[in-house]
Protein backbone atom coordinates (compact mmCIF):
# COMPACT_ATOMS: atom_id res chain seq x y z
CA UNK A 1 0.00 0.00 0.00
CA UNK A 2 1.38 3.85 -0.86
CA UNK A 3 2.91 5.28 2.27
CA UNK A 4 0.54 8.45 1.48
CA UNK A 5 -2.35 6.18 1.61
CA UNK A 6 -1.26 3.74 4.82
CA UNK A 7 -0.89 7.28 6.86
CA UNK A 8 -4.24 8.64 5.80
CA UNK A 9 -5.94 5.64 6.84
CA UNK A 10 -3.96 5.66 10.10
CA UNK A 11 -4.61 8.73 11.46
CA UNK A 12 -8.55 8.43 11.43
CA UNK A 13 -7.71 8.58 15.05
CA UNK A 14 -7.28 12.36 14.78
CA UNK A 15 -10.73 13.47 14.79
CA UNK A 16 -10.86 15.96 17.26
CA UNK A 17 -12.52 18.84 18.70
CA UNK A 18 -13.73 21.27 15.82
CA UNK A 19 -14.80 23.28 19.41
CA UNK A 20 -12.27 26.16 18.65
CA UNK A 21 -13.14 28.60 21.43
CA UNK A 22 -10.95 31.75 21.08
CA UNK A 23 -10.27 35.16 22.31
CA UNK A 24 -12.74 37.82 23.04
CA UNK A 25 -11.75 40.98 20.79
CA UNK A 26 -8.10 41.07 19.59
CA UNK A 27 -4.95 38.93 19.94
CA UNK A 28 -3.74 40.98 22.92
CA UNK A 29 -6.27 39.88 25.87
CA UNK A 30 -6.21 36.60 28.02
CA UNK A 31 -8.97 34.41 26.47
CA UNK A 32 -12.47 34.72 28.96
CA UNK A 33 -13.52 31.66 27.07
CA UNK A 34 -13.31 28.43 29.17
CA UNK A 35 -13.91 24.93 29.13
CA UNK A 36 -14.68 22.95 32.32
CA UNK A 37 -11.82 20.88 33.79
CA UNK A 38 -11.37 18.82 37.39
CA UNK A 39 -9.42 19.31 40.04
CA UNK A 40 -9.39 18.16 43.41
CA UNK A 41 -11.67 20.26 46.40
CA UNK A 42 -9.61 18.58 48.79
CA UNK A 43 -5.60 17.54 49.49
CA UNK A 44 -7.25 14.47 52.40
CA UNK A 45 -6.27 11.06 51.65
CA UNK A 46 -9.22 10.45 49.95
CA UNK A 47 -9.84 13.99 47.72
CA UNK A 48 -12.75 14.71 46.41
CA UNK A 49 -12.98 16.27 42.78
CA UNK A 50 -14.85 19.13 41.77
CA UNK A 51 -15.47 20.66 37.93
CA UNK A 52 -13.52 24.49 38.01
CA UNK A 53 -14.16 26.55 34.90
CA UNK A 54 -10.69 27.11 33.44
CA UNK A 55 -9.48 29.35 30.27
CA UNK A 56 -9.03 26.95 26.99
CA UNK A 57 -5.77 28.62 26.04
CA UNK A 58 -4.41 27.24 29.83
CA UNK A 59 -5.34 23.39 29.14
CA UNK A 60 -2.80 20.93 28.71
CA UNK A 61 -2.07 17.90 27.47
CA UNK A 62 -2.68 15.68 30.68
CA UNK A 63 -5.46 17.32 32.46
CA UNK A 64 -8.99 15.92 32.82
CA UNK A 65 -12.02 17.62 31.22
CA UNK A 66 -15.50 17.35 33.24
CA UNK A 67 -18.42 15.28 31.17
CA UNK A 68 -20.77 14.90 33.43
CA UNK A 69 -23.77 12.98 32.24
CA UNK A 70 -23.33 12.62 28.23
CA UNK A 71 -26.18 12.20 26.11
CA UNK A 72 -24.27 10.65 23.12
CA UNK A 73 -23.83 6.94 22.73
CA UNK A 74 -20.60 7.33 20.91
CA UNK A 75 -17.59 6.41 22.59
CA UNK A 76 -14.19 5.90 20.39
CA UNK A 77 -11.38 3.24 21.55
CA UNK A 78 -9.27 3.68 19.69
CA UNK A 79 -6.82 5.07 21.48
CA UNK A 80 -8.55 3.53 24.75
CA UNK A 81 -10.62 5.07 27.19
CA UNK A 82 -7.88 6.32 29.62
CA UNK A 83 -3.81 6.82 29.90
CA UNK A 84 -3.47 3.85 32.67
CA UNK A 85 0.25 3.18 31.81
CA UNK A 86 2.10 6.93 31.36
CA UNK A 87 6.17 5.50 30.40
CA UNK A 88 3.97 3.64 27.52
CA UNK A 89 3.10 7.09 25.61
CA UNK A 90 4.88 10.12 24.28
CA UNK A 91 4.24 13.74 24.00
CA UNK A 92 4.85 15.62 20.79
CA UNK A 93 5.11 19.11 19.94
CA UNK A 94 3.88 19.73 16.28
CA UNK A 95 3.25 22.31 13.25
CA UNK A 96 0.82 21.38 10.82
CA UNK A 97 0.36 23.06 7.75
CA UNK A 98 -3.31 23.88 6.99
CA UNK A 99 -4.90 23.79 3.70
CA UNK A 100 -5.36 27.72 3.49
CA UNK A 101 -1.03 28.16 3.58
CA UNK A 102 -1.19 28.77 7.41
CA UNK A 103 0.26 26.58 10.49
CA UNK A 104 -0.98 25.01 13.60
CA UNK A 105 0.80 24.71 16.48
CA UNK A 106 -0.26 21.43 18.36
CA UNK A 107 0.51 18.93 21.33
CA UNK A 108 -0.09 15.74 21.03
CA UNK A 109 -0.02 12.52 23.09
CA UNK A 110 0.10 9.22 21.56
CA UNK A 111 1.33 5.58 22.20
CA UNK A 112 4.59 4.65 21.80
CA UNK A 113 3.43 2.02 19.19
CA UNK A 114 1.79 4.69 17.31
CA UNK A 115 4.78 6.69 16.92
CA UNK A 116 6.63 3.63 15.93
CA UNK A 117 4.55 2.87 13.15
CA UNK A 118 5.18 6.13 12.13
CA UNK A 119 8.72 6.24 12.55
CA UNK A 120 8.02 9.61 14.13
CA UNK A 121 10.97 11.46 15.34
CA UNK A 122 12.37 14.99 16.23
CA UNK A 123 13.56 17.04 12.90
CA UNK A 124 11.37 14.77 10.77
CA UNK A 125 7.61 14.69 9.35
CA UNK A 126 4.37 12.87 9.95
CA UNK A 127 1.09 12.90 8.40
CA UNK A 128 -1.52 14.52 10.31
CA UNK A 129 -4.77 15.06 8.59
CA UNK A 130 -7.50 16.85 11.01
CA UNK A 131 -10.50 17.91 8.45
CA UNK A 132 -12.36 20.21 11.27
CA UNK A 133 -9.42 22.94 11.73
CA UNK A 134 -8.21 22.81 7.98
CA UNK A 135 -5.55 20.90 9.07
CA UNK A 136 -3.87 18.23 5.99
CA UNK A 137 -0.42 17.41 5.39
CA UNK A 138 2.84 16.75 6.68
CA UNK A 139 3.80 18.12 10.11
CA UNK A 140 7.35 18.98 11.41
CA UNK A 141 8.22 16.96 14.46
CA UNK A 142 9.61 20.09 16.95
CA UNK A 143 9.99 17.83 19.56
CA UNK A 144 9.25 14.39 21.35
CA UNK A 145 9.50 14.14 25.14
CA UNK A 146 7.66 11.94 27.79
CA UNK A 147 4.21 11.48 28.59
CA UNK A 148 3.26 14.20 31.46
CA UNK A 149 1.86 13.35 34.57
CA UNK A 150 -1.82 12.56 34.35
CA UNK A 151 -4.45 14.39 36.21
CA UNK A 152 -6.35 11.86 38.73
CA UNK A 153 -9.83 11.70 39.60
CA UNK A 154 -13.24 11.82 37.24
CA UNK A 155 -13.50 13.56 33.69
CA UNK A 156 -11.87 12.35 30.19
CA UNK A 157 -7.82 12.96 29.50
CA UNK A 158 -6.79 16.06 27.16
CA UNK A 159 -4.63 13.73 24.41
CA UNK A 160 -4.43 16.82 21.86
CA UNK A 161 -4.62 20.61 21.68
CA UNK A 162 -4.37 23.27 18.62
CA UNK A 163 -3.64 26.65 18.37
CA UNK A 164 -4.30 28.17 14.97
CA UNK A 165 -6.21 30.91 13.32
CA UNK A 166 -9.83 30.42 11.89
CA UNK A 167 -10.85 32.85 9.38
CA UNK A 168 -14.66 32.39 9.77
CA UNK A 169 -16.36 32.93 13.48
CA UNK A 170 -19.44 33.22 15.26
CA UNK A 171 -20.81 34.02 18.64
CA UNK A 172 -23.40 31.53 20.53
CA UNK A 173 -25.07 34.10 23.14
CA UNK A 174 -26.85 31.30 25.75
CA UNK A 175 -28.82 32.05 28.55
CA UNK A 176 -27.26 31.63 31.68
CA UNK A 177 -23.50 32.51 30.62
CA UNK A 178 -22.24 35.56 31.07
CA UNK A 179 -20.38 36.39 27.86
CA UNK A 180 -21.47 35.10 24.39
CA UNK A 181 -19.32 31.88 23.32
CA UNK A 182 -16.86 32.66 20.33
CA UNK A 183 -16.87 29.39 18.22
CA UNK A 184 -16.02 28.05 14.54
CA UNK A 185 -19.84 27.72 12.98
CA UNK A 186 -19.32 23.90 12.07
CA UNK A 187 -18.05 23.43 15.94
CA UNK A 188 -21.22 20.74 17.21
CA UNK A 189 -23.67 22.03 20.53
CA UNK A 190 -26.18 19.20 21.68
CA UNK A 191 -29.78 20.15 20.70
CA UNK A 192 -32.03 18.73 23.18
CA UNK A 193 -35.11 19.08 20.56
CA UNK A 194 -33.03 16.76 18.45
CA UNK A 195 -31.44 14.87 20.64
CA UNK A 196 -27.71 15.33 18.48
CA UNK A 197 -25.19 17.41 18.03
CA UNK A 198 -25.88 19.35 15.92
CA UNK A 199 -23.64 22.78 14.16
CA UNK A 200 -23.04 26.06 16.13
CA UNK A 201 -24.72 28.21 12.81
CA UNK A 202 -27.60 25.19 12.41
CA UNK A 203 -29.19 26.68 16.23
CA UNK A 204 -31.79 29.21 16.55
CA UNK A 205 -33.21 31.03 19.22
CA UNK A 206 -35.25 29.17 21.72
CA UNK A 207 -33.31 26.18 21.14
CA UNK A 208 -32.34 23.96 24.37
CA UNK A 209 -28.46 23.41 25.12
CA UNK A 210 -27.64 21.06 27.85
CA UNK A 211 -25.55 22.45 30.74
CA UNK A 212 -24.37 20.57 34.18
CA UNK A 213 -27.45 21.89 35.69
CA UNK A 214 -29.88 20.99 32.84
CA UNK A 215 -30.43 22.63 29.74
CA UNK A 216 -30.55 26.55 28.59
CA UNK A 217 -31.94 28.51 25.72
CA UNK A 218 -30.11 29.73 22.82
CA UNK A 219 -30.87 33.38 22.85
CA UNK A 220 -28.78 34.83 20.04
CA UNK A 221 -26.00 34.36 17.42
CA UNK A 222 -24.40 35.75 14.88
CA UNK A 223 -20.97 36.61 12.99
CA UNK A 224 -17.44 37.61 14.94
CA UNK A 225 -14.90 40.23 13.26
CA UNK A 226 -12.08 39.46 11.64
CA UNK A 227 -9.81 36.24 11.89
CA UNK A 228 -9.07 35.12 15.67
CA UNK A 229 -6.68 32.70 16.95
CA UNK A 230 -8.84 29.79 18.22
CA UNK A 231 -8.08 26.22 20.20
CA UNK A 232 -9.45 22.84 20.03
CA UNK A 233 -8.92 20.27 22.60
CA UNK A 234 -9.20 16.79 21.57
CA UNK A 235 -10.52 14.65 24.64
CA UNK A 236 -9.99 10.97 24.78
CA UNK A 237 -12.81 8.20 24.35
CA UNK A 238 -16.12 10.48 24.91
CA UNK A 239 -15.01 13.54 22.52
CA UNK A 240 -16.90 16.07 24.32
CA UNK A 241 -16.46 18.49 27.05
CA UNK A 242 -18.12 21.56 28.84
CA UNK A 243 -17.76 25.11 28.66
CA UNK A 244 -18.70 28.21 29.96
CA UNK A 245 -19.47 29.13 33.40
CA UNK A 246 -22.94 26.92 32.87
CA UNK A 247 -20.70 23.82 31.59
CA UNK A 248 -22.47 23.84 27.82
CA UNK A 249 -21.98 20.41 26.38
CA UNK A 250 -20.21 20.22 23.05
CA UNK A 251 -18.74 17.25 20.88
CA UNK A 252 -15.04 17.24 19.49
CA UNK A 253 -15.87 16.46 15.91
CA UNK A 254 -18.34 17.36 12.97
CA UNK A 255 -21.73 16.75 13.30
CA UNK A 256 -22.12 15.21 9.70
CA UNK A 257 -22.17 12.04 9.42
CA UNK A 258 -20.41 9.59 6.97
CA UNK A 259 -23.63 8.96 5.33
CA UNK A 260 -24.68 12.60 4.98
CA UNK A 261 -20.96 13.33 3.61
CA UNK A 262 -21.22 10.81 1.29
CA UNK A 263 -24.62 11.84 0.20
CA UNK A 264 -23.46 16.03 0.33
CA UNK A 265 -20.28 14.97 -2.09
CA UNK A 266 -22.93 12.76 -4.36
CA UNK A 267 -24.67 15.61 -4.85
CA UNK A 268 -21.58 17.51 -6.21
CA UNK A 269 -19.82 15.36 -8.25
CA UNK A 270 -22.34 11.71 -8.73
CA UNK A 271 -21.50 8.34 -8.53
CA UNK A 272 -22.56 6.07 -6.07
CA UNK A 273 -22.54 5.90 -2.57
CA UNK A 274 -21.30 2.44 -0.85
CA UNK A 275 -22.86 1.17 2.71
CA UNK A 276 -19.93 -0.99 4.69
CA UNK A 277 -21.12 -2.89 7.90
CA UNK A 278 -17.98 -4.40 9.87
CA UNK A 279 -18.37 -6.77 12.45
CA UNK A 280 -14.63 -6.37 14.25
CA UNK A 281 -12.87 -3.57 15.44
CA UNK A 282 -11.02 -1.09 13.29
CA UNK A 283 -9.24 1.23 15.48
CA UNK A 284 -9.29 3.93 12.55
CA UNK A 285 -5.98 2.00 10.95
CA UNK A 286 -8.51 1.38 8.05
CA UNK A 287 -11.33 3.85 6.25
CA UNK A 288 -13.90 2.51 8.82
CA UNK A 289 -13.27 5.69 10.99
CA UNK A 290 -15.62 6.28 13.47
CA UNK A 291 -17.16 9.81 12.30
CA UNK A 292 -20.38 10.66 14.04
CA UNK A 293 -22.02 7.41 13.26
CA UNK A 294 -21.19 3.87 14.79
CA UNK A 295 -17.79 2.67 14.49
CA UNK A 296 -18.69 -0.42 12.00
CA UNK A 297 -20.62 1.11 9.74
CA UNK A 298 -19.16 3.53 7.10
CA UNK A 299 -20.21 5.22 4.04
CA UNK A 300 -18.54 5.94 0.80
CA UNK A 301 -18.55 7.49 -2.35
CA UNK A 302 -17.56 5.99 -5.16
CA UNK A 303 -16.95 7.93 -8.42
CA UNK A 304 -14.81 7.44 -11.42
CA UNK A 305 -12.55 4.83 -9.99
CA UNK A 306 -11.80 6.61 -6.70
CA UNK A 307 -13.31 6.50 -3.19
CA UNK A 308 -14.50 9.66 -1.00
CA UNK A 309 -15.28 9.94 2.30
CA UNK A 310 -14.83 12.66 5.31
CA UNK A 311 -10.90 11.62 5.64
CA UNK A 312 -10.09 11.36 1.88
CA UNK A 313 -12.07 14.12 0.50
CA UNK A 314 -10.09 14.10 -2.54
CA UNK A 315 -10.54 10.62 -3.71
CA UNK A 316 -7.93 7.87 -2.97
CA UNK A 317 -8.10 4.75 -5.61
CA UNK A 318 -11.18 2.78 -5.17
CA UNK A 319 -9.22 -0.61 -5.68
CA UNK A 320 -6.79 0.37 -2.62
CA UNK A 321 -9.72 1.52 -0.16
CA UNK A 322 -11.63 -1.48 -0.48
CA UNK A 323 -8.90 -3.70 -0.73
CA UNK A 324 -7.63 -2.26 2.83
CA UNK A 325 -11.21 -3.60 4.19
CA UNK A 326 -10.67 -6.45 2.76
CA UNK A 327 -6.97 -7.60 4.17
CA UNK A 328 -7.81 -5.46 7.93
CA UNK A 329 -11.14 -7.86 8.42
CA UNK A 330 -9.07 -10.84 7.59
CA UNK A 331 -10.95 -11.68 4.30
CA UNK A 332 -8.99 -13.68 1.44
CA UNK A 333 -11.09 -11.70 -1.38
CA UNK A 334 -13.18 -8.81 -2.20
CA UNK A 335 -16.07 -10.99 -2.52
CA UNK A 336 -15.97 -12.40 0.83
CA UNK A 337 -14.95 -8.88 2.83
CA UNK A 338 -18.72 -8.16 0.34
CA UNK A 339 -21.01 -10.36 1.78
CA UNK A 340 -19.35 -10.82 5.38
CA UNK A 341 -19.26 -7.15 5.41
CA UNK A 342 -22.47 -5.86 3.63
CA UNK A 343 -20.38 -4.04 0.98
CA UNK A 344 -23.26 -2.75 -0.84
CA UNK A 345 -24.69 0.71 -2.72
CA UNK A 346 -26.66 2.82 -0.14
Amino acid sequence: MPSRIRDLLIVASLLTASALFLWRGSAQPPSAERVVSVTPASLSSEPQYEPVPQAIETITVGQRMWIGENPSAERDHRVGADITAPSEWRQMTLRCPKRDGTLADVVMLRPVNWLTERQVRPGGKVQIDVPECGISGLADVLAVGPCPEIAQGPGRVVTATFHHHAASTIYVAIEGVAEPIGTTPNHPFWSEAKQAFVRADQLSPGDEVRTLDGTACVLSLGPRGPPEPVYNLEVQFEHVYRIGDAGVLVHNGTPENCFDWARRKQSEIGGSVVRIDSPNPTRGKIPLPKYDADQYEHAVLVKGGKAYDPLHPEGIPARDYFDQVRKLNGYRSLGEARRNLGIRKN
